[in-house]
């Protein structure tokens, strides 16, 4: 942070970074990777931005950031509401479908304070050890049930994804499908 500090005192940051917050907001995040024990360099990234940049894009092309930090980078910068240091196991489990356990993770930490660190743990520790559920449905067993490769099928088949999110993954494909007759 001394180091940010004495950039953005000296006008570098600005030239490097000019759609940056002030680097003051790092504190509490640095706290918690200091508590946490893992330093992420995109997540302090993702902090500084201002939500919700439209240029985003640009700001890792002007980096000559990979394909892949930049994807990382984006998911950093829309935090799902949902996501935070008191979740259940089912929010958890919701997080790990739509995310992956590195993005959970990550908008966790920048989501939390180092108040939250106790919860930060526990939740990482739970998403860790937590086996992802997997839609097992695909768009050949709605073929298998006369369905077109078409639209419908996109329809039919997101249908039965949002009852299976809705029943908290409880619905067995069986059951799935035959809402579909």
């Amino acid at each position: 942070l001394p180091c940010l500090r004495v950039m953005e005192d000296g006008g570098v940051l600005a030239i490097i970074l000019p759609e940056i917050e002030p680097v003051e907001v790092l504190k509490d995040l640095i706290a918690l990777e200091i508590g946490l024990g893992e330093i992420n360099s995109i997540r302090r990234l993702s902090c500084l931005l201002p939500k919700k940049l439209k240029h985003l894009k640009e700001v890792g092309e002007r980096l000559k950031f990979s394909n892949e930090l930049s994807r990382n980078l984006r998911k950093l910068q829309y935090l799902d509401q949902n996501i935070n240091s008191s979740m259940n196991d089912i929010a958890i489990k919701h997080a790990l479908y739509n995310y992956g356990y590195l993005t959970l993770r990550d908008q966790l930490v920048l989501k939390s304070k180092i108040k939250d660190l106790e919860g930060v743990n526990r939740i990482c520790r739970i998403a860790k050890n937590m086996v992802p559920p997997e839609f097992n449905i695909r768009g050949n067993d709605l073929i298998e049930r006369g369905y077109e490769s078409n639209q419908k099928l996109g329809h039919a088949l997101s249908y039965l994804e949002n009852l299976w999110l809705e029943s908290d993954f409880m619905i067995s494909k069986e059951e799935l499908l035959r809402f579909l007759d």
